[in-house]
């Protein structure tokens, strides 16, 4: 299943996926530079929906790719109420997220 599929506006932190209330999911995240020149400094913060975006919530912060490059980050367990977020310096990066969702029973 595809969670989400982005390329961000260059500075700005955007949603890729919400995982749903009562739902866990097990996801793999790609991040690729699709330019063929430029280097690209990426962002990626996992946090529950009713928090506001923190240092603690990103997974990856200002790290750099090469042009053409892609960051792959396999196994990634979000809980209920989960949103992923990503984040680009450039609009050449594209973020997606494919994985299984999990439907808790109440």
């Amino acid at each position: 299943k595809i969670f989400g599929t982005r390329q961000p506006f260059s500075g700005q932190l955007s949603q890729i996926a919400l995982i749903g209330d009562n739902q866990n999911a097990v996801v793999t995240v790609f991040i690729t530079n699709t330019s063929g020149a430029n280097p690209a400094i990426i962002r990626l913060a996992i946090k529950p929906q009713a928090e506001t975006t923190d240092p603690k919530h990103f997974l990856l912060y200002n790290t750099t790719i090469s042009p053409k490059e892609t960051v792959l980050m396999p196994n990634i367990c979000l809980g209920p109420n989960s949103e992923v977020y990503g984040y680009s310096n450039t609009g050449s990066v594209t973020f997606n997220i494919t994985g299984e969702k999990i439907i808790n029973n109440p």
